[in-house]
């Protein structure tokens, strides 16, 4: 089959999205976590809009380059886009005979992926489940999937020099627990085959900023009221990125998995970060690795790192700085620390 018999297919895409009304939506923070579902919600409302609601609607033309409709769209393919709402049944699609024209009706993953995906995604809910049945006494849920949003002083003090920049660390985490002396543990679920050793992840920064925003008062709030949701397990989680390979990491939680933040119940420990731990799932075994609680020394460094790198995002000029992640680094070819990127600064 030669280019020209491609230019008359048709790809028909089908969905369904929860409708909501203009008078009961409120407008939704798009951030990095959530950018997936806005953008799918963003395509499907202009589908909706074109008379592609319950109804497949058909592009009798090629898309213009300078109109593309959604990104990097084919320059040879007829396309036609319909949404429809599966609440009260599934929807069925009749492609006709399209002779010897290409035809692709796209919907959702192939048959076989979608089966090594879902026995991905069912080991992970076991790995989850064990893993709460394994939690020590004492040790409760706090609040899942917690919006963290906080100010960063610089320096250490409590309010920064007038003038200086402010930065805000914003974001979620998976989930919170309460250990018995009232300080707050973090916990990231992580889907990937890859588990990092235990010296890693004592200097793990993505847990390392969990607990610098928590040290600076980014649950506060986080009650009593939230304890409730304590004899509900929280298995939540993401698909896998690739199809489950079938090779468990090295298991040494049931070795090592420890109380963190452990003690006599203290009112003064607040919000006060009590460690941080990642709970790898692949394997259909919990696999935790544990960050100790943030010393009041160490979250002063991370706080200036922190601005630090805030300070060097926002500058127009970026330093270059050999580090181990050169190798694997995608602009090496334009930094002047690295030969084949030197001609550009020449």
């Amino acid at each position: 089959m030669n280019l020209r018999q491609l230019l008359p297919a048709a790809i028909l895409a089908a969905g369904c999205w929860s409708v909501v009304s203009a008078q009961d939506s409120k407008p939704v923070r798009v951030t990095v976590d959530n950018f997936k579902q806005a953008e799918s919600d963003n395509y499907f409302t202009k589908f909706a809009k074109d008379g592609g609601f319950g109804k497949i609607a058909h592009e009798r033309g090629l898309a213009p380059i300078d109109k593309q409709t959604v990104i990097r769209m084919n320059r040879d393919t007829l396309y036609s886009a319909a949404v429809f709402d599966l609440n009260p049944g599934p929807a069925t699609i009749f492609l006709p005979d399209s002779g010897e024209r290409f035809l692709s009706l796209q919907t959702q993953l192939p048959p076989w992926l979608l089966a090594r995906t879902r026995r991905a995604l069912e080991a992970m809910l076991t790995a989850a489940e064990t893993w709460i049945a394994d939690l020590p006494a004492g040790r409760s849920l706090a609040g899942s999937e917690v919006r963290l949003d906080v100010a960063v002083p610089p320096d250490g003090l409590p309010d920064g020099p007038t003038g200086s920049r402010p930065v805000r660390l914003d974001g979620r985490a998976d989930r919170l627990d309460r250990a018995p002396d009232g300080s707050l543990i973090v916990v990231d679920f992580k889907t990937g085959a890859t588990v990092p050793s235990k010296a890693s992840v004592a200097e793990n920064a993505q847990l390392a900023v969990y607990q610098l925003a928590l040290e600076l008062g980014a649950a506060e709030g986080l009650g009593e009221h939230v304890r409730s949701f304590a004899a509900q397990p929280d298995v939540s989680g993401e698909l896998p990125d690739e199809p489950f390979d079938g090779e468990p990491p090295p298991d040494e939680s049931s070795q090592d998995s420890q109380l963190l933040g452990g003690g006599p119940a203290d009112p003064l420990a607040g919000q006060r970060p009590g460690g941080a731990e990642l709970v790898f799932l692949r394997s259909g075994t919990p696999n935790v690795r544990q960050q100790p609680a943030l010393a009041p020394e160490a979250a002063l460094q991370w706080r200036r790192t922190v601005r630090d790198a805030a300070q060097r995002l926002a500058s127009s000029v970026s330093v270059a700085q050999e580090n181990r992640y050169c190798e694997r680094c995608p602009v090496r070819t334009s930094c002047p620390l690295q030969p084949e990127g030197r001609q550009v600064t020449r």
